[in-house]
């Protein structure tokens, strides 16, 4: 089994050299204080060089607020707003008006990613909304179904642009979106979509 120098060990980062809250010679002198028993060992004894990194890994990120651990837990992206089609309604969606995505509840306060596609035509005089099923988020990636109404379904996958400081009117999601009937998929369209922030 290879092993690692005391100094290759020490070297180990969780994030870009950018990121982090303190100097890179001041992680190292702190982590030596901890580790400097836990490295001798390792010299004599490669097995322990996976117990050891892992160690180091630890106190790194305690050290470091700001390291990759810490802005994993960044708050999810607020992509709450209205949006509509960019270029002319593409054949066979005519009827879609727009599709509403929202990251908080009736009363504003936080919630699990949320929306309806709306269409432009009522039916018996009523608004009819298709409630997104499971919308996910994933980094910039969009994906959604709808449930269906009457025997129409739609699903979308797409990519936001950017993630914050929206403006109305401005391009930031392009995706696929399909329109099924009965189960099958009976339109298609790639599409950019420009956001409103409403009412």
């Amino acid at each position: 089994m290879s092993w690692y120098p005391r100094e290759s060990l020490l070297n180990y980062r969780t994030g870009s050299g950018s990121d982090l809250a303190v100097s890179e010679d001041s992680i190292k002198q702190r982590c030596c204080v901890f580790l400097d028993p836990v490295l001798d060992r390792v010299m004599r004894h490669p097995s322990h060089v996976r117990f050891a990194r892992s160690c180091l890994m630890i106190i790194v990120a305690l050290l470091l607020p700001h390291s990759a651990m810490a802005t994993s837990l960044k708050s999810p992206a607020d992509i709450t707003g209205y949006y509509y089609f960019v270029e002319k309604t593409p054949k066979g969606f005519e009827d879609v008006d727009w599709i509403s995505l929202a990251a908080v509840d009736a009363k504003g306060r936080k919630a699990p990613l949320n929306g309806f596609l709306r269409l432009k035509s009522r039916f018996r005089g009523k608004l009819v909304n298709f409630a997104l099923v499971s919308p996910v988020l994933h980094n910039s990636t969009l994906t959604f179904s709808t449930k269906v109404v009457r025997g129409v379904s739609y699903q979308f996958k797409g990519q936001f642009l950017k993630l914050e400081d929206f403006e109305n009117n401005e391009i930031v999601i392009k995706g696929h979106l399909i329109k099924f009937r009965n189960g099958r998929a009976i339109a298609q369209c790639d599409a950019s979509y420009f956001y409103f922030t409403g009412d």
